[in-house]
């Protein structure tokens, strides 16, 4: 989601961040998400209305 874009998750690959939970799509995405997991989850959070309107 922080791409922009949904994609399926691997409930094998994860991670916690402030109480919440977050799949990712394999561990190539994790390694990426890991390196600055708070630009992530802000570029996630401004995508989802875009994404929830279709």
């Amino acid at each position: 989601m922080a791409q922009g874009v949904l994609a399926s998750g691997d409930p094998l690959v994860w991670s916690v961040h402030q109480g919440r939970l977050y799949l990712m799509h394999d561990a190539a995405a994790r390694r990426l998400w890991l390196g600055d997991v708070a630009a992530h989850v802000a570029r996630a959070e401004a995508a989802w209305p875009a994404v929830l309107q279709g």
